[in-house]
């Protein structure tokens, strides 16, 4: 098994890593949000994928870090794009589509402990109760941000289709996205360098949802306009190439679990910039939320 570690600078620097993947989340959708509604979610998710995998791939390749992969390391990251990136991505869009944003994200909600399950299942990793305690502050920080903010909203819970297979979608999405991080750690532990394996994961899921949109006939879909192309690119560079260099960060310096926990903190780091930048009234219930969150935050760094 592998021991927990006493708190040190290394711990220090996962942990904030992961918040700052969680910051490069929330910024993300309102890069892209008019993109996103003018050609859709899922090609949206296609084109930054293949964006996102070309230019993490290029700077990989400048900075030699395609010399860290071995075959074993290789396919573990295959594995973890495969999983985390096309399947999680696409069983949570066909959840957002079913049962709506809301409801999703919080059935998402449940990949931080589906991953510190599976991080003791698979790694051995050991969490200390306090560390228990804290994710649970901020599962309940981050539900009550989102079910409490834009109450007023019509529709915004509507289900279309199966509950049962919108539940289910989302319940894979977690479990997809789990299975993702847990299966970058042994490659992350075997001295790959982390933007190599972003580059490994982007590149192995860009070539799957490839090949899936060619046997679909739907190739015509990675023709998007050139404005479109740079405000893809833009949210590439953001939520990937900084985004995930940061998680892979995370993975490798403390249990994955907490470094799911503290990179699910975006739905309440958009609070301030939605309140500020898009003078949206957000509820006083969603503060609460923001401020439970962070206590759990705080809790998981420094306890």
């Amino acid at each position: 098994m592998i021991a927990e570690q006493p708190f040190s600078d290394s711990y220090l620097i996962g942990s904030l890593c992961a918040v700052g993947t969680a910051v490069c989340w929330a910024i993300t959708p309102l890069i892209a949000i008019g993109v996103v509604r003018q050609i859709g979610a899922v090609t949206f998710a296609r084109m930054r994928i293949t964006v996102g995998a070309i230019l993490v791939g290029a700077v990989a390749l400048t900075n030699g870090g395609f010399g860290s992969l071995t075959v074993e390391s290789f396919a573990y990251l295959a594995m973890s794009g495969l999983s985390g990136v096309v399947f999680g991505e696409l069983l949570l869009y066909l959840c957002f589509q079913i049962v709506g944003v809301r409801m999703g994200t919080l059935i998402y909600a449940g990949n931080s402990p589906l991953t510190i399950i599976l991080g003791y299942l698979w790694l051995g990793e050991s969490i200390r109760p306090m560390h228990i305690l804290a994710i649970i502050i901020i599962l309940v920080g981050v539900t009550l941000a989102v079910v409490m903010r834009n109450t007023e909203a019509k529709n915004v819970d509507k289900v279309v289709g199966s509950l049962a297979t919108g539940v289910l979608a989302g319940v894979g999405a977690a479990l997809a996205q789990a299975i993702g991080s847990i299966a970058a750690k042994p490659a992350l532990l075997h001295g790959v360098d982390p933007i190599t394996a972003v580059a490994v994961r982007m590149s192995v899921a860009a070539m799957a949802l490839f090949l899936v949109a060619a046997a679909r006939s739907e190739l015509k879909f990675y023709l998007v306009s050139r404005s479109a192309l740079l405000v893809i690119a833009a949210s590439a560079t953001v939520s990937m190439g900084i985004g995930l260099t940061l998680l892979m960060v995370a993975i490798s310096l403390v249990p994955v679990g907490l470094a799911s926990a503290l990179s699910s903190l975006s739905p309440v780091i958009v609070l301030p910039i939605i309140a500020i930048g898009w003078k949206e009234k957000v509820n006083v219930w969603c503060w609460i939320g923001a401020a439970l969150s962070l206590v759990g935050g705080w809790l998981t760094i420094f306890s």
